[in-house]
């Protein structure tokens, strides 16, 4: 696709060598470099500019939306910004391979088995393959970042996700998970990783609300989370679609801050689902993360409302750093662009 082609990393933007070095005068590693590089460009951007990248589409011709030329139909299209060399990135949903959304596309993927049936295996390594072969496919129908890795636990045998998740047991799930996740960044395309947390069922899934302790919650389906960016480094979390402890997911202060920001030390964005989210300026304003597609409120509403309760950019500024880290840092390898294949 010549629109991707022509996207070269952000990083780009400046020579490699004006971040060769940390603070403390040691030579830099490959996420302090996108660190560097990051805050740097995202110092250049305007106010505009970073609400701009926080919404995005469900890039489905369906309800009106208007899909860009050249884009592919998928779940999600945030563009990007010409003039800093921000490329777009272009989503789809490939837990078990790249989503069919009922041909529109016109195309066909590679059908995996089911989480349950590939968990049961046991194989981190075929899990890899696996993860590598989906991220393959999706670079080639233009596709540069997977809605993959989910790694819920198996609750409810009634839950309509378990075929994508891996079984019970956190520590299988997240090592499992991890493979696969490295398998689909292995050719240089971004994974998520989700539903982070809690996702039991997919009936009611935005009102299901899990009432659970701290210490309960850390052993079991937090535990797989951890094992999991630890093992795959995946791009992005996604959070979930249901309330946990009374509060969404997507909006949850001690889910995306204190537990992932702050426990985890966790480096990169998480994302939401338009379904995901409730529109709420206030839900950005704690989290301080980045939507995978937007709600009904655009870009320029975004920026009045803020604006008008007195909001500042940190969150936003905070929020963007993340998001350009993601797309940095394990691609500087090649410095060739966020879906050159491997």
């Amino acid at each position: 696709m010549k629109a991707h082609k022509a996207l070269l990393l952000l990083t780009m933007t400046l020579p490699a060598t004006a971040f060769a070095q940390s603070e403390s005068g040691a030579k830099a590693g490959p996420a302090e470099e996108a660190d560097a590089r990051a805050r740097v460009i995202e110092a250049r951007m305007t106010d505009e500019e970073r609400t701009h990248l926080t919404h995005g589409i469900m890039a489905l011709p369906l309800d009106g939306t208007n899909v860009p030329a050249g884009v592919p139909f998928g779940a999600g299209y945030i563009e990007g910004i010409e003039r800093l060399n921000v490329p777009a990135l272009t989503e789809t949903d490939a837990s078990l391979g790249v989503a069919y959304i009922g041909g529109l596309r016109r195309d066909g993927a590679t059908a995996l088995p089911s989480g349950l049936a590939m968990g049961a295996t046991w194989s981190p390594e075929l899990m890899h393959r696996g993860g590598a072969m989906i991220a393959g496919e999706a670079h080639a129908k233009g596709f540069n970042t997977l809605l993959a890795g989910g790694i819920n636990l198996v609750r409810d045998p009634r839950n309509g996700r378990n075929f994508e998740y891996l079984g019970e047991d956190p520590l299988h799930s997240g090592l499992l998970g991890g493979a696969a996740i490295a398998g689909v960044q292995s050719r240089n395309v971004i994974s998520t990783i989700k539903h982070f947390a809690i996702n039991a069922t997919e009936t009611g899934r935005h009102f299901s609300d899990s009432q659970i302790s701290d210490a309960a919650l850390r052993m079991s389906d937090l535990l797989a989370f951890p094992i999991a960016i630890e093992q795959g480094k995946p791009g992005a979390v996604m959070c979930a679609y249901n309330r946990v402890n009374g509060t969404q997911a997507c909006g949850s202060d001690y889910l995306l801050n204190r537990v992932l920001k702050q426990d985890w030390k966790y480096r990169s964005t998480a994302r939401r689902r338009a379904a995901a989210i409730t529109c709420s300026i206030a839900c950005s304003s704690r989290t301080g993360n980045i939507r995978a597609s937007s709600c009904r409120i655009g870009a320029r509403s975004t920026i009045w409302i803020s604006r008008s309760r007195g909001l500042t950019s940190n969150r936003a500024s905070s929020s963007i750093r993340r998001f350009f880290s993601a797309t940095g840092c394990w691609r500087q390898r090649k410095a060739t662009g966020i879906i050159v294949p491997a």
